[in-house]
């Protein structure tokens, strides 16, 4: 499957809300097939200054999306994703080693060269 990325915004609101509650609002349905989320479904990943992590998985397609929720001046913003991942991946992820230029390139140079792994990945 592609990624799917899906941006919104929303503009603040009078009644005094969290930033985590404001920017559910942003993420209302599945963007595959439209069913309405459950707001006890979202799961807070992280929370960093003014941002949040989220993860849902909608109940009747079983897609889930990961979502940065970030709250600005002029309201909120956010940006999600169609993932297959579970909230778990998520939190080991965020505290593994980043993949550096020279990995990718190491990865490329051997499957390049090693015809057996190529054939074994691309098959």
């Amino acid at each position: 499957m592609l990624p799917y990325l899906i941006f919104s915004y929303m503009a603040p609101r009078r009644k005094k809300r969290s930033h985590v509650e404001e920017g559910m609002q942003l993420i209302q349905q599945c963007p595959l097939c439209e069913a309405v989320y459950e707001p006890l479904e979202i799961k807070v990943i992280d929370e960093r200054d003014d941002k949040h992590l989220v993860f849902v998985t909608c109940k009747k397609c079983s897609h889930s999306v990961v979502a940065l929720i970030q709250h600005q001046a002029n309201g909120l913003s956010s940006m999600g994703l169609i993932t297959d991942t579970e909230p778990e991946d998520l939190g080991r992820l965020k505290n593994s080693e980043t993949v550096s230029w020279d990995d990718c390139i190491a990865w490329h140079n051997f499957l390049k060269e090693d015809q057996l792994s190529k054939e074994t990945f691309l098959n």
